[in-house]
C-alpha cells in the first residue's frame, strides 16, 4: 500500500510531467499534422499545378508540333518557291542577255547601215561637184533634204527609197532633151542668165540676152573640172545657133541639125573658139596631162644638155690644143731646138704640156723611167676625161624609168576613175590611157638621143686618150731613138 501510495506519490509528478510532455507532443503532433496537412495541401497543389503545367506543356507541345509541321510545310513551299523564282530569274537573266546581245547586234547593224548611208550620201555629195553644171545646186539641195530626213527619222529603208527616187530623178534628167532658162557661171567668172537647150548630161547650148552663145561641154577630164562653160567664137557655129536656138526655145523642142563635137575633150574648146592649137600649146597640154612626173623628166634633158655642152667644149678644146702642142714641139725637136721647145711648152697648160715638159726637162733619164712617168700623168688625166659621162648614162637609164613610173601612176588613176564612173564612156578610157603614156613617150624621147650622144662622147674620150698616148710615144721615140 505504502509502496503503491509511494508509487502514486512518485508517479503523480511523473504522470504530470508525462501528461505535459504528451500535451506538448500532441501539440507538436497537431502542429506537425497541421504542417503535414499544409504541406500535403501545398504538395497536392504543387502536384496539381505541375500536372496542369505538364498538361499545358503536352498541349503546347502538340500545338508546337503542329506549328512546326506547318512551318516545315511553309519552309518547303518557300524553298520550292525560291527555287522556282531562281529558275525564273535565271531564265529571265538569260533572256535579258540574249535580248541585250540582239539589241547590241541591232545597234551594230544600225550603225553600219547609218555609216553606209552616210558614206553613200558623202560620195554622192562629191559626185555633185563633178556633175552637169545645171543640176549642181538643185542636186545639192535635194541631197541635203534627204540627209536631214534620214537623220530625223532614222529609217534606213525610207532613206534608201528617197535615194533611189533622187537618183532616178536626175538620171532621167540626164537622159532627156530639155529647154530651160537658168543662170550659169561661165569660165570667165561672170554669171549669165541663159536660154539653154540641154542634151542630157552630154552638152548644152545657151544664149544670153545680148545674143552671145555659150557651150556647156565636157572637158575630157575627171573630177570637178569635168565640165566647162565656154563662150562660142567660131562664126559657123554662132551662125548655126543664131538660126536654130531661138526656134528650139520657142517650140520647146530640138529639131534639125545640131553642131557638136562627139569627142568632147580639150580640142572642143579650140573648135568652139575657131582657133587652131599651136605646137607650143600642145606641148604645154602634154606636160600638164603627164602629171607630177613630168617635172623631173623635163629637168633631165636640161641637165643632160648642160653636161653635153661641157663635154663637147672640153673635148674640142683639148683635142685642138693637144694636136697644136704636138705639132709645135715635134717641129722644134726635128730642128734640134730643144731649148725653144722647152720654153714654148712651159708657157702652155694642159696634160700634154706637162708630158712634153717632163720629157724635155729630163734628157738624162732613161726611156723606161720617162715612160712610167708619162703613164702616171696619163692615168691621172683619164678621170677628167671620163667625168660626167657616167652621169649621162644614168640620165639615159633613169628617163625611161621615170616615164614608166608616170605611166603606172596614170594607169592607177585611170582604174580608179573606171571604178568610180564605169566603162560606159570610152572617151575617159582613151583620154586616161593617152595621158598615162605621155610620160613613157617623154622618157624614151629623152633617153634615146642621150644614149647616142653618150656613145659619141665616149668615143671622143677614147680618141683623145689614144691621141695623148700616140703623141707621147712619138715624142719618146724622137728623144730616145736608140732605146
Amino acid at each position: 500500500m505504502i509502496i503503491f501510495t509511494l508509487a502514486l506519490s512518485i508517479g503523480a509528478p511523473i504522470r504530470g510531467a508525462q501528461n505535459k510532455e504528451n500535451m506538448q507532443k500532441e501539440t507538436e503532433l497537431a502542429l506537425l499534422r497541421q504542417t503535414l496537412e499544409l504541406t500535403r495541401d501545398s504538395l497536392q497543389n504543387d502536384i496539381a499545378r505541375r500536372w496542369r503545367a505538364k498538361q499545358q506543356f503536352v498541349e503546347q507541345r502538340e500545338v508546337d508540333k503542329e506549328d512546326l509541321s506547318r512551318l516545315k510545310d511553309l519552309q518547303e513551299r518557300a524553298f520550292g518557291e525560291e527555287s522556282r523564282v531562281k529558275e525564273e530569274s535565271f531564265s529571265k537573266e538569260k533572256m535579258l542577255e540574249e535580248e541585250l546581245g540582239t539589241t547590241s547586234g541591232k545597234q551594230e547593224e544600225w550603225r553600219a547601215i547609218q555609216s553606209s548611208m552616210e558614206d553613200v550620201l558623202g560620195k554622192e555629195s562629191q559626185i555633185i561637184a563633178e556633175g552637169f553644171p545645171l543640176d549642181c545646186e538643185n542636186r545639192q539641195r535635194d541631197l541635203e533634204a534627204l540627209r536631214h530626213r534620214f537623220q530625223k527619222r532614222q529609217d534606213a529603208a525610207m532613206a534608201m527609197n528617197d535615194l533611189i527616187e533622187y537618183k532616178t530623178k536626175y538620171l532621167k534628167m540626164g537622159s532627156e532633151l530639155d529647154i530651160v532658162k537658168q543662170t550659169v557661171l561661165p569660165d570667165d567668172g561672170k554669171p549669165r542668165l541663159l536660154s539653154i537647150a540641154r542634151f542630157g548630161n552630154v552638152f548644152a547650148y545657151g544664149m544670153d540676152e545680148n545674143g552671145e552663145f555659150h557651150c556647156i561641154r565636157q572637158s575630157g577630164k575627171l573630177g570637178a573640172d569635168r565640165y566647162r562653160v565656154d563662150k562660142i567664137e567660131d562664126p559657123k557655129v554662132r551662125a548655126n545657133l543664131r538660126e536654130s536656138l531661138p526656134k528650139w526655145v520657142a517650140s520647146g523642142a530640138v529639131s534639125g541639125a545640131v553642131p557638136t563635137d562627139v569627142l568632147q575633150n580639150d580640142q572642143t574648146k579650140s573648135l568652139i573658139a575657131g582657133k587652131k592649137v599651136t605646137r607650143f600649146q600642145q606641148f604645154v597640154a602634154s606636160i600638164k596631162a603627164g602629171g607630177a612626173v613630168m617635172a623631173p623628166l623635163l629637168l633631165l634633158p636640161l641637165w643632160a644638155l648642160v653636161l653635153i655642152i661641157l663635154k663637147l667644149i672640153q673635148f674640142g678644146a683639148r683635142k685642138n690644143n693637144y694636136a697644136k702642142q704636138y705639132k709645135k714641139v715635134i717641129g722644134f725637136i726635128e730642128k734640134k731646138e730643144i731649148t725653144r721647145a722647152l720654153e714654148y711648152i712651159q708657157d702652155t697648160e694642159g696634160t700634154m704640156a706637162r708630158i712634153f715638159e717632163h720629157c724635155l726637162s729630163h734628157p738624162q733619164a732613161s726611156r723606161d723611167a720617162t715612160e712610167k712617168s708619162i703613164r702616171e700623168i696619163l692615168i691621172g688625166e683619164i678621170p677628167h676625161l671620163s667625168r660626167y659621162l657616167n652621169t649621162l648614162a644614168v640620165i639615159a637609164g633613169a628617163a625611161p624609168l621615170l616615164g614608166l613610173l608616170g605611166t603606172i601612176s596614170g594607169m592607177i588613176s585611170l582604174f580608179g576613175a573606171v571604178t568610180h564612173y564605169g566603162t560606159g564612156d570610152p572617151k575617159f578610157l582613151a583620154g586616161g590611157i593617152s595621158e598615162a603614156l605621155i610620160t613613157a613617150k617623154t622618157g624614151l624621147a629623152i633617153a634615146i638621143p642621150v644614149l647616142f650622144i653618150h656613145d659619141y662622147l665616149r668615143n671622143e674620150k677614147d680618141q683623145i686618150q689614144a691621141d695623148m698616148e700616140k703623141y707621147s710615144f712619138r715624142i719618146l721615140n724622137k728623144l730616145w731613138p736608140a732605146d
